[in-house]
Parts: structure tokens; C-alpha cells; sequence
């Protein structure tokens, strides 16, 4: 069985992309001084800058010089952090070098912001620095323009990214955006570049019954990823149920919880689960159950995995988990391997009696910043 969840929720991973701490301590080291700015051609007409960027701090230049830029990160698929934003910074600075162009103060990070209302609204990250000469500033600006976005974004591994909302997979979509601005902080010109629109995966889950979106909505439970471990072999990713009846409406609201469903990556997973433990009884170490499904809309098979007779009800089921044990050797040994689509959709299910019928389905969210299943 594995180890008892602690008391408290789990603090969020962060772990970010080597490439992002590498670049980040590079951007710590020693930098060479700067050279005197050059002068440059007089102010074009102000452009509309991108949300949340500001220039960092103002140089002894000529005032009508448009030799600042910031650029901005918004994206759902790495934590932002000070960490990651100096990161994102290094490598921007590092690609405006390659790309042939000078500056007079290297890119660092300038602002940060964490809040999030996906999909809308997605944290961001924003580096400024300034360039030696205005030539310099506007020529790497048509330089993003001309393919450098999407250089930049496959640097710094910008995408796409599907979030759970309501019952529904929705896109997250980053974006990329910058402004040049003259030493009085005048804009001077902007563009912005995103990801094209991800599309959510669509399937005829849960089958044989007629489950209703949002399992929070029409149920009083819901199920969130809560942690991994490995033991004996076997990956363990871990999911927390929770309670809440005053947002649940409808016939169900008092449904006992008996069985959640699973479904998987089409016919890969089969052989992958060893077994799942629920934490309310922690000496029992079960044996999964499948059951093969045709869905028309994908036009083929579909194991599903039933973790049964949970025995939950409104008063036992709050922070109780149910924990998957993959093999690590198997053809699906993670979570994003074993979820049709690398976002776990399940479906809740009432006591089996007469009359009989509540069920809910929804996606259970990974980490806050995405939907990976990598949270220890």
C-alpha cells in the first residue's frame, strides 16, 4: 500500500526545464560593461502595446530614440517563477545575440504576474533591455515578425495547452507579444504572435451511461491529481477526492460514491495498471478491473478502468485518495501515457441499486500552471 497522504495539500512542484535553469544562472554572471548607445533615427508613431509589458529603466540616450523593448510570455504550461522568468530572460537575450543584434543593456526579467483565469487569462512573464542603436531595436522586432516568434517559442518551448473547465477540455493558447519604446517610455511599435488553437480530443465517455459534464455541478464530488511516488516497480499517481454539496444542484446531490471510471489511452494501457489502493482502506491492494468499449466517434476500442466498490459516501469520501500504480516498464508508465489525450477523464458513479442512475464525468486537473501529472 502506499505511504498516507499528509494532512495538507501538496505544494506545487518547481521543477522547471534545465534549459530554463541554465539560462537563469547564466544570466547571474558577471556582465561586460556596456557601451555608449549610438544615435538613431527620429520617433514613428506611437503603437498600442501589448497587456502587462513595461520598460525597465531609462538609459542617457537621445530621448527619441526607440531603443527599448520588452517582451512578454504569457503562457499555461510552466510555472511561472523569478527562477523561470530570469531563465525566459537569458534565453531571450541569448537569441537576439545570435540573430546579430546589439544591446546596450542585456534582457532581464522586468515583471511578473501569476494570476490565472484559465483560459482567458494566463500568467505571464516580460524581459526588457535596450539596444545599442534604434536600427538594432526595429530590426529585431521585423525579425520576430519574420519567423522569429516561432524560433523563440520553440526555444523557450512555448504551446498550447488543454485545462479542465466545467467538464470540458478548453485551450489555453500562448502568446508571445513585444513593444519598443524611446527612453521617455514612449511606444514607439508592438506585435504580438500566438500558438494556433489546440483542439480537445472528443470521445463518447462514459459509455452506457448518460453522465452529465462537471462533476462538481451535478455531483457533490469532484477528483484532482494530488502526488506520485515510486514503489516496487510501479509509479503511483495519486488522486484527492473532495466534497462539496452547496455547488452541487439536481437529484444527485446526495449520491454515495461507489465506483470511479478511467478511461484510457485507447488499447495501449491494458497491461500497464497493477493494481490501485483507496485510502480509507489502506491493507487492500486491488486488482484492476476492464472493460473494452467501442467508441464510434474515435472508431475503435477503449479500455476502461474501474477502481470499484469505493464505499464512499458525503461524510467519508472528503480527502480521501485513490491511487494508480503503473509499471514503470510498461508501454504506459505515466499518467500522460495512460489518459486518452494526457488529461485524465473519469466518471463518478452512485451505489448500483434500484433506480439507480447518478453519475457525473469530468477531466482531473494535473498541476495548477497545466495539466501534466508530475507533482511529487
Amino acid at each position: 500500500p502506499p505511504p498516507p497522504a499528509s494532512s495538507s495539500s501538496p505544494t506545487p512542484s518547481t521543477t522547471l526545464p534545465s534549459s530554463f535553469a541554465t539560462a537563469a544562472a547564466a544570466a547571474e554572471a558577471p556582465k561586460p560593461p556596456s557601451a555608449q548607445p549610438q544615435a538613431a533615427a527620429a520617433q514613428p508613431a506611437a503603437a498600442q502595446p501589448a497587456p502587462g509589458l513595461q520598460h525597465g529603466k531609462e538609459l542617457s540616450a537621445d530621448d527619441g530614440a526607440c531603443m527599448g523593448m520588452c517582451l512578454q510570455w504569457a503562457t499555461a504550461k510552466v510555472q511561472v517563477s523569478e527562477v523561470m522568468c530570469e531563465g525566459y530572460a537569458a534565453m531571450v537575450q541569448e537569441y537576439v545575440l545570435e540573430k546579430g543584434y546589439r544591446t546596450q543593456r542585456p534582457f532581464t526579467c522586468s515583471n511578473l504576474d501569476t494570476t490565472t483565469n484559465l483560459p482567458e487569462t494566463l500568467p505571464f512573464v516580460v524581459a526588457c533591455g535596450d539596444f545599442r542603436s534604434e536600427a538594432d531595436a526595429r530590426g529585431f522586432g521585423q525579425a520576430l515578425q519574420d519567423g522569429g516568434f516561432e524560433d523563440l517559442a520553440n526555444i523557450i518551448g512555448s504551446s498550447d495547452v488543454l485545462v479542465p473547465i466545467n467538464g470540458e477540455l478548453a485551450c489555453a493558447v500562448s502568446t508571445l507579444s513585444y513593444v519598443i519604446t524611446d527612453m521617455t517610455k514612449v511606444e514607439c511599435d508592438a506585435a504580438s504572435w500566438q500558438d494556433g488553437a489546440c483542439a480537445a480530443p472528443q470521445d463518447e465517455f462514459p459509455y452506457h451511461d448518460k453522465c452529465t459534464a462537471g462533476a462538481l455541478a451535478t455531483s457533490p464530488y469532484s477528483v484532482t491529481y494530488a502526488r506520485k511516488f515510486a514503489k516496487d516497480g510501479n509509479n503511483y499517481y495519486c488522486f484527492k477526492i473532495s466534497v462539496d454539496s452547496d455547488q452541487c444542484s439536481g437529484d444527485c446531490c446526495s449520491m454515495e460514491l461507489d465506483k470511479i471510471e478511467w478511461m484510457s489511452n485507447l488499447q495501449k494501457c491494458r497491461y500497464a495498471v497493477d493494481g490501485w489502493t483507496v485510502s480509507t482502506k489502506p491493507n487492500a491492494y486491488r486488482q484492476p478491473t476492464w472493460q473494452d468499449e467501442m467508441d464510434n466517434v474515435l472508431g475503435g476500442t477503449v479500455w476502461v478502468l474501474k477502481t470499484n466498490e469505493l464505499g464512499l459516501t458525503r461524510s467519508t469520501a472528503n480527502g480521501a485518495e485513490v491511487c494508480i500504480a503503473l509499471r514503470s516498464g510498461s508501454s504506459c508508465p505515466t499518467m500522460e501515457d495512460f489518459c486518452f489525450g494526457g488529461v485524465c477523464k473519469y466518471a463518478v458513479y452512485d451505489k448500483v441499486g434500484e433506480g439507480s442512475t447518478c453519475c457525473a464525468q469530468d477531466y482531473a486537473p494535473g498541476q495548477p500552471w497545466g495539466t501534466g501529472y508530475a507533482r511529487r
